[in-house]
């Protein structure tokens, strides 16, 4: 993961995470779709549950109408995704689903969570 760091003037500076991820046989990037067997599915499943983790991590800052805009299943929505033993992250950038006072949000997923979307057993197993 790295995070890109600005400074324009204001209040204070702003910053993104980009997260990327590698198969490290074949030296590739590995895209969204190289994930899941069922990539729609595994959007549809992410939304769902990274909407309503959103929800209850933020509490009473919550703004439902811009979580659930921003958690709809969609691949930009869900562009940074952090792969780990047994579960992804999702990265949110600042003021993407909260006010700044929230930072950056993530949302760890189990894997189990993301069964329904077939998890590519190559991408996911731990050699």
């Amino acid at each position: 993961m790295f995070t890109i760091e600005s400074y324009s003037g204001g209040a204070h500076g702003n910053y993104s995470e980009e997260v990327l991820n590698f198969d490290l046989k074949t030296d590739r990037e590995l895209q969204f779709q190289d994930l899941f067997e069922e990539p729609s599915v595994a959007l549809k499943l992410l939304s769902q549950y990274c909407a309503s983790a959103l929800k209850e991590k933020i509490g009473e800052q919550a703004d439902a109408d811009m979580i659930t805009y921003e958690t709809y299943p969609t691949l930009a929505n869900f562009s940074e995704i952090q792969l780990a033993p047994g579960k992804v992250i999702i990265h949110f950038q600042p003021y993407q689903v909260a006010p700044w006072v929230e930072g950056a949000p993530q949302i760890t997923v189990p894997l189990k969570k993301l069964s329904e979307a077939k998890p590519e057993a190559e991408v996911f197993s731990p050699n």
